[in-house]
Formats: C-alpha cells, structure tokens, sequence
C-alpha cells in the first residue's frame, strides 16, 4: 500500500528490500498500466550492470548493443522473470521502452511524460545517481529500487540510494 501511495503520488519513489519483497514487480506493474493507459510516455529502464564483486565476466559477447545487455547481465533474468520473456517486453512496448546503462547516462534526457526505473541500483554510487536525477525534468517519474542492506558491495556511506534516501528523508 505504501508502494503504490508513493508511485501515484510522488515524483521520485525509493524501494529497498530483500529479494522477493516485490520492489521491482509492484513498479513494473504501476509502469505498464501508466504506459497502456498513455499516462507515460516512455519507460526509461537504468541499469547498472557492474559486475558482482569476485565475479569473473564472460569476455566479448556477439550481438547487438540491446541484446548484450539483455542476455549477459541480471537484467534480461530481472525482465524475464516478470514477463514471460524479455522479448515480450521490448516487442510490445517497440520504441516506447530504452534500456541505458549508468556508463552512457551522459547526455540523456528524460521528459516530464516520462518514467525512469532503475534497477538493481544498490551499488550506484553517489556521483552516479545525482547525474540521473539531474537529468531528469520537472515531472518526470523516477523510481529507483534495489537491495541495499544484503545485496551491496559499497558501503553504506558510498551508496547513491543510501544519500539519496537520507537527502529526500521526509519529501
């Protein structure tokens, strides 16, 4: 209830939780009535694709930019476990849905029609986030979720959500 209290009624809404407690289902839910309903122009999804600390990468990966992005890192699992297939989602939606990862948020903009939901933001640190939401208009909805008490490798006080959450504490 709290959820969809902040989604309906606030610009920019924060969700922290274990996995499992529903912080990227209930947005994506809110988001797709939004953008079926033309409350929203365009979903916007950041994500950060740094790898999880320890982990070894893959290497070069043959494909487009899209399907890198969708195939190689948790994000394809985070829409495919949602939707029956993330190709269901990028079909349906065609051009009214980008997915940017927090390396290429330089130069972005996103309107006052516009949602932006990032996912998995628990590492983002504090420069990053303060780079998005500037690039955001007045009006713009803004909904930022991940696991920042068990899934982080920052520490707290590196965290982008943690200074984020401390600096909008009451808004």
């Amino acid at each position: 209830q709290c959820t969809f209290d902040s989604l309906i009624n606030n610009d920019i809404t924060v969700m922290y939780g274990k996995a499992g407690s529903g912080k990227t289902t209930l947005p994506l839910a809110y988001i797709m009535n939004g953008l079926e309903s033309q409350k929203f122009r365009k979903l916007y999804i950041i994500h950060h694709y740094e790898t999880l600390r320890g982990a070894k990468t893959l290497g070069f990966e043959k494909g487009d930019h899209e399907t890198k992005l969708l195939s190689t890192g948790s994000l394809g699992n985070i829409l495919s476990s949602k939707f029956e297939d993330y190709k269901y989602i990028t079909s349906l939606l065609g051009d009214r849905i980008e997915i940017i990862p927090t390396a290429n948020i330089r130069g972005a903009e996103f309107g006052e029609q516009d949602v932006v939901f990032g996912t998995e933001m628990q590492d983002v640190d504090v420069y990053t986030m303060k780079t998005i939401i500037q690039r955001c208009k007045a009006g713009c909805k803004q909904i930022y979720e991940g696991d920042i008490i068990e899934q982080t490798d920052k520490s707290m006080s590196m965290s982008g959500m943690s200074r984020m959450i401390d600096v909008f504490k009451g808004y």
